[in-house]
């Protein structure tokens, strides 16, 4: 499925819509070409993540913390690391995500208070935790690093940024433009999935 989806479907899409992507790649800055590589790799640890953190609170608990997380994280770090934060809490369309940021941290912390009330009485049927997994500490700490590692996947689009415009300077028509960089994002997080 990996090996489909991060693989041949990218290079695919590519080569049906970005003309001469090799003469592109030639022609991008290796350091673009590389933080992007790079951010795929952090963002596969994010989807590798992800699913330790099903197997430690369980498929409707894991989603939640760690979607929340997600959310929150590929929200906010971007314009943190860009120094335009102040933006977002300055405009009616900023104070709007904030409050639905504000949300998703409640449910996060509800979802938590939840999965520590649903493990606490699973300590009391010890038949019941035989063979389980279940570990609701450990599960949140992988869970922030998914969310984290998962915003990784907003940086590589920051660092791509010179290759779509090299892909447009080629003859790349906009709506494609960033078919390329998402090529080389995902061959990061494929990277990483592999290995």
């Amino acid at each position: 499925m990996g090996f489909f989806a991060w693989i041949v479907v990218p290079l695919s899409v590519v080569l049906l819509t970005v003309p001469d992507f090799i003469k592109v790649l030639l022609n991008c800055q290796l350091s673009d070409l590389g933080w992007t590589f790079f951010f795929g790799l952090l963002w596969g640890i994010g989807a590798t993540t992800f699913g330790l953190t099903m197997r430690y609170l369980g498929m409707a608990l894991g989603m939640s913390i760690c979607l929340g997380f997600c959310a929150i994280f590929g929200t906010l770090m971007p314009p943190i690391f860009r120094g335009h934060f102040t933006s977002i809490y300055t405009s009616t369309s900023g104070q709007v995500i904030l409050l639905g940021l504000m949300i998703c941290t409640l449910g996060i912390v509800l979802c938590g208070y939840a999965g520590w009330l649903k493990e606490s009485s699973k300590k009391l049927n010890k038949k019941e935790l035989v063979g389980s997994q279940m570990c609701f500490a450990k599960g949140l700490i992988v869970a922030l690093l998914s969310g984290l590692a998962s915003a990784c996947f907003a940086f590589g689009l920051e660092a791509a940024h010179s290759i779509s415009e090299t892909a447009s300077s080629f003859g790349t028509i906009d709506l494609f433009q960033n078919n390329l960089s998402l090529m080389v994002l995902l061959w990061g997080g494929f990277t990483t999935n592999s290995l």
